[in-house]
């Protein structure tokens, strides 16, 4: 059996693939938008695994792997679709979103008798098919099969474009439109790798693998904003109802965004890491509900990652000011509030994109 160096890749992005499904089939909260999201990793992972099957002899240990591409490829524009519906706080399942399920459910029964035929009969056809090449590839097929996906794609967009505006969490939305980007840069790819195949009598191992690295940098990408950017996982609901009875109106609200942002940065208060929303409630005389209307629709961001956001700002004034040059990063770090050396480094480059260490080089250049 060969083995190439993309196919390593392959190998290492299937398996990421299922661990990052597992562990959000685990996750406790929104339960509904990470399974969701789970199963979309799987099929990723799934149809990755028929590549690596396809590409090597491994098909003849493996032959009930092949084919299940054809089904898997349809769910994935609408499970992305389902994950950023789901992410509203009244979110209910309704006969239109298995409407939504109908062309991968025609493809699945259209392939029932292969995908329930034994081992054998199935690497014959996949002998016949991709080694032989006695069997064509349907262009109106494919075509038909990528509108589908980056139909739901765009409408995923939509939701993240409305769930932007709606929450005023624009920073959170980029994670979500460069992913989306990708998926629909995947399909073109994919559209004119797999027209370009059907051009030659056997199946062509470039084109297959055009269309695998494509799937591969989209788990890479969602393997990253995991590790480096998890917050972006963490997208706000929307929830229309839950300010529907309060009597503040839109200048009022204006008025204490204003009055919040003014006492934290005149009175510094998160500079002492007990710093909560209650305190912060009890110091500038406003309720705790309606601080967090105000955080929610006025400043577009939850209490701790503003407190975050100001604490790695004074924490950038700090480095620059060589009177602090005696004093350690953690000195620093801990002087402005934080309370753990991972709570800062995470905090730290999300804000600019450079561990402490290497914003502080970049000042002394």
């Amino acid at each position: 059996m060969k083995i190439d160096f993309w196919l390593i890749i392959f190998s290492f992005t299937f398996l990421q693939g299922v661990l990052l499904s597992v562990s959000f089939f685990f996750q406790k909260e929104n339960r509904t938008s990470s399974t969701i999201f789970g199963f979309l990793l799987l099929c990723i992972a799934l149809i990755i695994a028929e590549s690596i099957v396809k590409h090597t002899e491994l098909y003849l240990r493996f032959p009930h792997i092949i084919g299940i591409s054809f089904t898997l490829n349809y769910l994935i524009g609408p499970l992305y679709f389902f994950y950023f519906i789901s992410l509203q706080k009244k979110f209910k399942w309704q006969l239109i979103h298995l409407i939504s399920l109908i062309p991968c459910l025609i493809v699945f029964l259209g392939r029932f008798r292969f995908y329930f035929s034994d081992g054998e009969r199935k690497i014959k056809m996949f002998e016949m098919a991709f080694v032989e090449g006695k069997f064509g590839i349907s262009r109106l097929g494919v075509l038909f099969e990528v509108i589908v996906n980056i139909s739901f794609i765009l409408l995923a967009i939509l939701v993240i474009n409305t769930n932007a505006e709606k929450t005023k969490s624009q920073s959170k939305s980029n994670w979500a439109k460069i992913l989306s980007y990708c998926f629909i840069g995947f399909w073109v790819i994919y559209l004119f790798a797999t027209i370009g195949m059907s051009y030659k009598s056997i199946y062509s191992i470039t084109f297959g693998y055009i269309q695998d690295i494509g799937l591969a940098t989209i788990v890479i990408i969602i393997s990253y904003y995991l590790i480096y950017k998890s917050e972006a996982f963490s997208l706000p609901y929307i929830n229309n109802d839950k300010y529907k009875k309060s009597r503040m109106d839109l200048k009022q609200r204006a008025a204490y965004g204003i009055k919040i942002m003014q006492y934290l940065m005149d009175e510094k208060p998160f500079l002492n890491n007990d710093f909560n929303q209650k305190k912060l409630s009890n110091n500038i005389g406003i309720s705790s509900n309606k601080l967090s209307q105000v955080f929610s629709e006025e400043l577009g961001i939850s209490f701790s990652d503003l407190i975050n956001k100001m604490r790695v700002e004074e924490m950038k004034i700090r480095m620059a000011n060589p009177k602090y040059d005696n004093i350690t990063i953690m000195g620093i770090a801990f002087d402005v509030g934080f309370n753990s050396k991972s709570n800062m480094i995470r905090n730290f480059k999300k804000e600019t994109n450079l561990t402490p260490s290497e914003y502080l080089k970049s000042l002394k250049k």
